[in-house]
């Protein structure tokens, strides 16, 4: 291949790439508000991680893969607090 072939070629997939991006971009996927949930979501998991550690408590574990996990397939900001919450207060309820 010569070098404007490539040139295009490289100019299309930038393009594609561009226009994929900005479809997520709109769709809510990657938006400020959705990753700041997702981090500190992901911050109180890894403190139920810690604390399932230390004091040997299985549902805390559970509930540490599931606030870690869960962000990346919910990307609805009330959805995404409604879980957090329910999540958060499993370990104070069931004994294990």
């Amino acid at each position: 291949m010569d070098v404007p072939s490539l040139l295009t070629s490289a100019w299309i997939w930038s393009g594609t790439l561009a226009t994929a991006a900005q479809g997520l971009a709109s769709s809510g996927m990657f938006s400020g508000e959705t990753l700041i949930a997702s981090f500190i979501i992901s911050t109180i998991g890894f403190a139920y991680f810690i604390y399932g550690k230390k004091t040997g408590k299985i549902i805390s574990l559970i509930c540490w893969i599931l606030l870690m996990g869960f962000p990346y397939f919910v990307y609805n900001i009330t959805y995404m607090i409604i879980i957090t919450v329910i999540l958060c207060g499993i370990p104070f309820f069931v004994k294990g």
